[in-house]
């Protein structure tokens, strides 16, 4: 079974300012999570995450990726479905392996995280998932991910 690490940074306000400015945002290969968090004004952070939508970059920049969302039919529904806070969160991604990150392990592990999770936002990919052996290990603020997920947990 492969096994691939990633690396979660934020949540990071979606807002009218747009994205939040990080050094990730520039990366060009990774997952972004949206929630629907909440925040705690005494302790300054944000809780109560709810999984939103699971989505993928390659060859694009997290920050032009996350950007095409503000005026399209699945960011109206995002804005529309956050009871709290519509919040993002992304990740790097690291092969434990040591090999070579490509599109289609990319898209494995989306697609693997959206069978797993059922995410609303999300329609393609929640019956069944056709991808290659997985286990992902999520490391750094991954919630509401679960710390391990596998191919294994489909079944």
């Amino acid at each position: 079974m492969e096994q691939v690490a990633l690396e979660w940074h934020g949540p990071f306000p979606v807002g009218e300012n747009g994205w939040a400015a990080h050094d990730l945002m520039d990366e060009t290969m990774g997952i972004y999570l949206f929630l629907d968090s909440s925040w705690d004004d005494e302790r300054q952070r944000w809780f109560g995450h709810e999984l939103l939508r699971v989505g993928l970059t390659f060859d694009q920049s997290f920050a032009d990726r996350l950007s095409q969302y503000k005026y399209d039919d699945v960011g109206r529904w995002l804005a529309r479905n956050a009871r709290g806070n519509l919040t993002v969160k992304v990740a790097r991604v690291a092969p434990i392996d040591q090999g070579r990150i490509t599109y289609p392990l990319v898209a494995d592990i989306e697609n693997l995280l959206i069978a797993a999770l059922q995410p609303p936002g999300n329609i393609q990919g929640t019956r069944s998932y056709t991808g290659r052996e997985l286990e992902i290990i999520n490391s750094r603020k991954f919630s509401p991910l679960p710390e391990v997920l596998s191919t294994d947990d489909l079944r």
